[in-house]
């Protein structure tokens, strides 16, 4: 069988930006999560926990559509990822270079937007808030990034998304489809 390893890794969360914020909270045994009100229709007000992502995320996508936050937080942590690894996505041979990506939802911030544009505000669409809310744009944007031109694929399992996403990209680095 051939052996596989992770060579880069990287995280964003409510936890912070990084795997030394992420060792440095779970040591610290301190979740970041707050109260936040909401003053929805209907009796009093709505008080939720809340965990928000604090980054400075890319502006800007390598297709040139407006990326959903969700999306941006991918790029960035693939970046940071591949950036960790110590390889440059410019070294690699494209055709074997994959992406595999797995998301229980997406798009959740253009779909909110979307919504409040059209039934709130009675204003048009943007034509671009389907291509931003659907699973695949993280998966989208980082392969334009990394010029990948290997396998690419979205896995929208629930929770299990990024465990069969890690799955299948390990399957075919065995297979021999891909290298990294």
């Amino acid at each position: 069988m051939t052996s596989v390893c992770i060579t880069g890794a990287d995280q964003v969360s409510a936890l912070g930006c990084g795997l030394t914020d992420l060792a440095q909270a779970v040591d610290a045994a301190h979740g970041k999560a707050e109260s936040v009100d909401f003053d929805l229709p209907g009796p009093g007000l709505l008080t939720v926990p809340l965990c928000r992502v604090r980054a400075d995320l890319p502006s800007v996508a390598p297709s040139k559509v407006p990326m959903d936050r969700n999306t941006a937080m991918a790029l960035m942590v693939a970046q940071k990822a591949i950036q960790s690894a110590g390889i440059s996505p410019d070294a690699l041979e494209r055709d074997r270079l994959g992406v595999f990506w797995g998301s229980g939802m997406a798009g959740a911030s253009t779909f909110d937007q979307t919504c409040h544009a059209l039934y709130a505000e009675q204003r048009r669409i943007r034509p671009t808030s389907v291509v931003s809310t659907m699973p695949n744009a993280p998966v989208a944007e980082i392969s334009l990034w990394a010029k990948a031109q290997g396998m690419t694929q979205t896995y929208a399992c629930a929770c299990a998304s990024s465990a069969v996403a890690l799955g299948e990209a390990l399957m075919a680095l065995r297979a021999g489809r891909l290298d990294v």
